[in-house]
């Protein structure tokens, strides 16, 4: 079954209007409700231009503000744009370490700064030799120059929300524009806002997740009037009956987004107003709401954290509230005490509660699962807590616990307390010892969790100035020659990546030409993490093999760009728009268009732009390049939705964190 799940999963085919690409878990909400109700359409066509504020005045036929606003309910997905692939419906399928790796991997591999700082290679000058325009030939060393993205790319993108009325085409250049952001680019949510009232749902929501993205503070209160659903937020979305369901949602998490871009304490507290107070007033059935209030409470930031976490801590133990709900409580908590390390006595409280939940057997599985994991973010380096109590909270967690991803969680959060303390100390030493001695001896479903955890202690050792020990690169380096199954190796394979340990490298390298094809990528992926440029042709030559292995083509790719090698480049160019005029297939398209904005720099722009310009391409074909010209021009070094994934229990999911289209983890 594990093995049909990852084929699923690395073979998914893009299906949302903003080229989102699935690589998350499927939504986990318990079966058995009943069909929502849908939205219902527009009462009138978008505006040309909507007013840039909420208005003050309510417009006649429009619900007084103080109205108690409608139930929140999803719409269904677009029958033409159904579920890519949807994993097998065992939630035991839900445990493997690449669905945790895949959402978290973007801080440890800071793809984008690795490649806009490498310089250039004379097999780099000579593949791309033939994509310059008009004779000129373009560097290929760092990022989009702020003339050319003002001048070539920031028109282009903005001509597609001009044009017709294409699903793909408008999500994919709303969340392009927005990537790019108005301070370098002048790109305003002026041009964004006509788009919360388009009667297509996906377009509307991805409009209003756009203005968090792109960090405009004026679109607070439009935000806000969308969360809240008052009157104003109706006249922008053109709704007497209330701004859809989904449209708050991505309206919190734009705030989510927003908020913290800004300096201003009286900003952070009035959004965070809005989200708690919505939470509060939301007694639905539809969960989504209250889970994203509930996230975003965790990003904003605050000046003083005594009263939000007294706030989260009711909401933690509000047993009214299910579960699945009350589930994102304790990321949330870690997360507010972040910037305070001096906060022990918050710290502790926050820690017992935790340790309640742990130790409940009437605990439900996603509280605890959601515990162990808060338990790494509420214990940083430098943080004033009891280490020796986490210590044995997750050990007994990872030995003990009833729950599968509980214990999962639990050895993630045990790499990351390896590296709570200076090397050699008692709780660091402690927390390797009994990771190493369950990757050798523990059960099997473990095995790579732990494996792929003292990758990450190493990695945050490293990060802080320490050393991993060589016995634990000893012990990777032998489970990975030793282990059998492809799924488990590949977890070793990215641990000795997060390493650098290059004593593995020929061992990798090895397995790059045949056999397993996850195996195969992710032994790239560690290639390129560290840093072994003897096997840079060995990747040139899986990129070159793998345009019917869209993910292998994708890793590989990676590996090249984390060693600062543009080989890749003219290759997915290629496999984008090709010579001979055949269409690619859609699953070559995302992984080739997801790969080039990351690995991209200004020589990547005039093709690209030139692929859009193909209108014998299909739209959605088309729209993969404007994602890739977002990505590549992008401020932001880590994808957007890092801090939203940041220690997210992904298995307490509902439909607007994942649907394996258009949730908040499927948007690129």
């Amino acid at each position: 079954m594990l093995a049909i799940l990852l084929l699923a999963l690395l073979t998914a085919l893009p299906a949302a209007a903003h080229g989102g690409v699935y690589i998350g878990p499927g939504d986990v909400v318990p079966p058995g409700a009943k069909p929502p109700a849908v939205d219902p359409p527009p009462d009138a066509p978008p505006a040309v231009t909507p007013p840039n504020q909420p208005p003050a005045v309510t417009p006649p036929g429009f619900p007084p503000p103080g109205e108690t606003p409608l139930r929140p309910v999803p719409p269904p997905l677009n029958p033409r744009n159904p579920a890519v692939i949807t994993p097998p419906g065992s939630l035991d399928d839900l445990n493997s370490w690449v669905y945790w790796w895949e959402i978290n991997k973007g801080p440890f591999l800071q793809l984008r700064a690795r490649v806009h700082s490498a310089g250039a290679t004379t097999t780099e000058a000579t593949i791309l030799e033939g994509l310059v325009q008009g004779g000129v030939s373009a560097p290929v060393t760092s990022a989009p120059e702020p003339a050319q993205i003002r001048l070539r790319i920031l028109p282009r993108i903005m001509q597609e929300l001009q044009g017709p009325d294409d699903r793909d085409l408008i999500g994919s250049a709303l969340m392009a524009a927005a990537r790019i952001r108005r301070d370098q680019a002048g790109v305003t949510g002026d041009q964004i806002l006509p788009f919360l009232a388009s009667r297509d749902q996906e377009v509307a929501e991805v409009a209003a997740l756009s203005l968090g993205v792109l960090g405009d503070p004026g679109r607070i209160p439009v935000l806000v009037a969308l969360l809240e659903d008052d009157a104003s937020g109706r006249l922008l979305v053109r709704r007497t009956s209330g701004v859809p369901a989904r449209t708050r949602v991505f309206a919190a998490y734009g705030l989510a987004l927003l908020a913290p871009q800004q300096a201003d304490p009286t900003t952070w507290a009035w959004v965070s107003r809005a989200l708690l107070r919505c939470y509060q007033q939301d007694d639905s059935a539809f969960r989504d709401l209250r889970v994203a209030c509930l996230i975003g409470l965790g990003m904003v930031p605050v000046e003083d954290p005594s009263g939000r976490v007294a706030q989260l801590l009711a909401l933690l133990d509000d047993m009214e509230t299910p579960a699945l709900v009350r589930a994102h409580a304790p990321t949330a908590l870690a997360k507010v005490l972040e910037p305070f390390p001096g906060e022990s006595a918050l710290r502790q409280q926050v820690l017992e509660r935790f340790a309640a939940h742990l130790g409940s057997r009437n605990s439900a599985n996603e509280m605890r699962q959601s515990c162990a994991q808060a338990l790494a973010l509420l214990c940083p380096p430098r943080a004033d807590i009891d280490a020796d109590h986490v210590l044995d909270l997750l050990t007994h967690a990872l030995l003990k616990d009833k729950d599968q991803q509980t214990r999962n969680y639990a050895a993630i959060s045990l790499g990351y307390l390896a590296a709570y303390g200076p090397d050699g100390s008692p709780v660091s030493d402690q927390a390797v010892r009994t990771l190493l001695h369950e990757m050798r001896k523990g059960r099997s479903t473990l095995r790579p969790w732990c494996g792929l955890a003292l990758g990450v202690a190493s990695f945050e050792m490293r990060k802080s100035g320490g050393l991993h020990s060589p016995q634990i690169e000893r012990a990777l380096h032998e489970a990975f020659r030793e282990e059998k199954s492809p799924q488990r190796r590949a977890a070793y394979a990215v641990a000795l990546g997060l390493l650098q340990a290059k004593s593995a490298a020929p061992d990798l390298a090895a397995e790059l030409h045949q056999g397993d094809a996850t195996l195969r990528g992710y032994c790239a992926l560690a290639l390129g993490m560290m840093d072994a440029r003897s096997f840079q042709a060995d990747l040139v030559a899986v990129v070159e093999a793998s345009r019917r292995r869209p993910q292998l083509l994708r890793q590989a790719s990676v590996g090249l760009g984390l060693m600062g090698d543009k080989s890749a480049i003219p290759l997915l160019l290629r496999d984008i728009h090709p010579p001979d005029g055949k269409r690619p297939s859609l699953s070559v398209l995302a992984a080739a268009a997801t790969a080039l904005g990351y690995l991209g720099d200004r020589s990547a722009v005039e093709p690209l732009l030139a692929t859009l310009d193909d209108h014998r391409l299909t739209p959605l074909s088309r729209a993969f390049a404007l994602i890739s010209l977002g990505l590549v021009a992008a401020q932001a070094d880590l994808p957007w939705n890092t801090e939203i994934a940041r220690g997210l229990n992904y298995r307490a999911a509902v439909t607007t964190l994942t649907n394996q289209q258009s949730g908040i983890l499927d948007i690129r």
